[in-house]
């Protein structure tokens, strides 16, 4: 026969009291009139569910559920507030004593009668739940037992087994040498698994960095190929041998830093060993004039002076000159991006040992907390990444000078005070070869003035200098009218007054980058039709979808080629 679920009925108002009772039949009830009387009752009827008027004599609702909490032997009842009152301060102060519901008077007797229905439902669950619990428990401990059991049953196989014909024994060395091969088998899927959970890490780390280099590379390829193009197509008149030869040079530059990118783009593989150095013996001189020279137009641009010092005579370095170029341009570009302008920059090679150059790059930039100085060599690692992100740093620079070195059998570290500046030194293997041997300072590139150019009215919005001139140079050949601006906020404003008739917008820029800017371009209703055409390294989908969404009519993808340029422009103001 089913138990009848038990009601506590808490109310001095025997009129609630027998409506109560009545909708309630079909459980077993009892009733008091006042909250003392209630608490005694509780400890012996242990009913299942408590329905508590607030408003009684000695201790009101509130109190008497309160002291029903607080009783260990009586906290699991269930306890529905049902009062007269009816603000929300009063129902929350019900639940913060420990009600489950609150239901207002007068109420529905078919509503009550359902809300009630619900929580024996609830009790019951919480009650089988505890069953099944307990009865997890039993079969538990009779699991262990039944092991228990079943080790010892296996112990006296054991024995009879040994002493059993040749045949059982041969029996049991095979069961036995199957366990073997399973726990074989096991640790080997187990090692499998883990060295599968290694590798999709590894692939994830691979294909962020592979991204992030697609687009920082493509940035002074874009220059080299670019301005490649405006010489070989002799926009600017014709070459002779000696400017041919130049320009053959720029090529060979160009095909050194693609090839650099394709090394660079398979770095994930250096941890896999498969990477090999092209090593020979690269005289120290050489390596800084042809380094040097790439980070020239940066240093212009802050009024840095970089100061190369030899101290080891005509020193070999024994490596690969592309790395070992990639190692020192890193270095020297954190200097010059970190360092105020006006700021000195020293580039310094001394003998560290007999088999050893040591290369420093000293500067007096922000320098670097001793606590962080232990970190900066890690992937994707920035000191202030807001700072870092400003300056156009992704926190894998060093990372990647790291690994090179290492490649070389090198060493790499820092020596750098906060405010004082910062001397990044490496150890690269080396041979001597002769006497110390100057390095002559080339003259800084300088970019002319565009702004008497006529011709269809373009804004141009990009922060490299590179970017920038080569952009202009190819502009000129169709004589338009050229407006610049390095950075969004400056776009905003040379736009309202320059008013283009079509806007190239780098995307990655300091201050505010071009999907911000088109954005706010394309909420002013003078610019809600102007073509505005993306400027980009990063050609992927995801990148490709955020220019459209931000607003761009169009993109062109780094490094820039006249052609792709000049087929842009006729397609949207019919300039070929």
């Amino acid at each position: 026969m089913k138990t009848q679920r038990k009601i506590l009925i808490v109310d001095d108002n025997q009129i609630n009291v027998s409506i109560l009772t009545e909708i309630l039949e079909e459980y077993q009830l009892k009733s008091v009139n006042d909250g003392i009387s209630a608490l005694k009752v509780m400890e012996e009827y242990q009913p299942d569910l408590v329905l508590l008027d607030i408003m009684m004599p000695d201790l009101n609702g509130y109190e008497v559920c309160q002291k029903i909490r607080q009783n260990p032997s009586m906290h699991q009842s269930k306890i529905i507030m049902v009062s007269a009152k009816t603000l929300l301060s009063e129902r929350i102060k019900g639940y913060e004593v420990g009600a489950d519901d609150y239901v207002t008077k007068p109420f529905d007797d078919g509503e009550m009668l359902a809300k009630i229905k619900v929580y024996m439902r609830l009790i019951s669950e919480e009650e089988v739940n505890i069953i099944i619990r307990k009865k997890a428990d039993e079969l538990a401990k009779l699991s262990s037992n039944l092991k228990n059991k079943n080790d010892q049953l296996q112990h006296e196989i054991s024995k009879r087994l040994d002493a059993e014909k040749k045949l059982e024994g041969e029996r049991a060395s095979l069961k036995h040498k199957v366990e073997e091969q399973t726990i074989d088998l096991r640790e080997s899927l187990d090692a499998l698994e883990h060295t599968n959970k290694e590798l999709i890490k590894a692939n994830e780390h691979k294909n962020r960095f592979i991204s992030t280099m697609n687009h920082e590379l493509r940035t002074p390829l874009n220059a080299i190929l670019g301005f490649s193009d405006l010489l070989f197509g002799e926009f600017y008149g014709k070459l002779n041998h000696e400017q041919m030869d130049y320009c053959k040079r720029i090529s060979l530059a160009g095909k050194d830093l693609l090839d650099l990118i394709n090394d660079i783009l398979e770095i994930s593989k250096i941890d896999a060993g498969v990477i090999t150095l092209v090593k020979e013996n690269i005289d120290i001189n050489r390596l800084f004039q042809n380094t040097l020279m790439f980070v020239r137009t940066q240093a212009h641009k802050k009024n840095i002076r970089i100061n190369p010092q030899i101290d080891c005579g005509r020193s070999l370095v024994i490596g690969d000159l592309l790395r070992c170029k990639q190692i020192l341009l890193n270095l020297l570009t954190n200097a010059i991006k970190y360092s105020s302008p006006g700021a000195d920059i020293i580039v310094k090679a001394v003998r560290f040992d007999s088999k050893t150059i040591r290369i420093e790059i000293i500067d007096t930039g922000i320098g670097i907390e001793l606590a962080q100085q232990k970190d900066i060599f890690k992937e994707f690692y920035q000191v202030d990444e807001k700072r870092d992100e400003k300056l156009g740093g992704v926190g894998i620079g060093l990372a990647l000078v790291q690994r090179l070195v290492n490649l070389h059998n090198g060493s790499i570290g820092v020596k750098s005070d906060l405010g004082q500046g910062s001397t990044f030194w490496v150890n690269l293997p080396s041979l001597d070869s002769g006497k110390t041997s100057e390095i002559k300072r080339e003259k800084p590139l300088t970019i002319y003035n565009v702004d008497s150019r006529k011709g269809k009215k373009i804004l141009v919005v990009e922060d490299e200098d590179a970017n920038l001139t080569l952009i202009l140079d190819m502009l000129a050949i169709q004589n338009h009218t050229v407006k610049i601006a390095i950075n969004g906020k400056d776009a905003i404003e040379a736009a309202k007054s320059f008013k283009p008739e079509i806007i190239l917008m780098d995307l990655y820029m300091p201050v505010m980058d071009g999907f911000e800017t088109t954005k706010m371009l394309r909420e002013m209703t003078t610019f809600a039709k102007t073509p505005i055409i993306a400027l980009t390294a990063s050609n992927d989908n995801v990148t490709m979808e955020r220019c459209i969404s931000a607003g761009c009519t169009d993109w062109l993808a780094k490094p820039i080629r006249l052609s792709k340029l000049f087929k842009k422009l006729n397609r949207y103001l019919g300039t070929e």
